[in-house]
């Protein structure tokens, strides 16, 4: 689904407005991700646990990386980008062929 479909104008973007607007701010953040990730869903579900799995792994990296000195976190953050555009260097690798 792309953003100027008329489903995601005048129904998904105003409900989800709504819902952030009467969501706690403890929750906001949640409810955007799975928003995120419905709407990714609805336009392309093929790859959709490959996004839930990276999303868990930039977040578990990023608890890791407050632990860690700021000389570390540097190259942990490196590590991670890396490894995330390696994943997008091959998804688009796979979907060219």
């Amino acid at each position: 689904m792309a953003f100027q479909n008329y489903i995601f104008i005048f129904f998904l973007l105003p409900c989800l407005l709504i819902l952030y607007t009467i969501t706690p701010k403890k929750y906001k953040s949640i409810l955007l991700i799975v928003a995120s990730l419905i709407f990714y869903a609805w336009g392309e579900p093929v790859y959709i646990i490959l996004l839930i799995l990276l999303t868990i792994f930039n977040y578990i990296m990023a608890l890791y990386m407050q632990k860690k000195q700021d000389r570390k976190r540097k190259y942990i953050l490196v590590e991670i980008i890396v490894i995330n555009l390696f994943l997008l260097f091959l998804l688009k690798l796979y979907m060219s062929f």
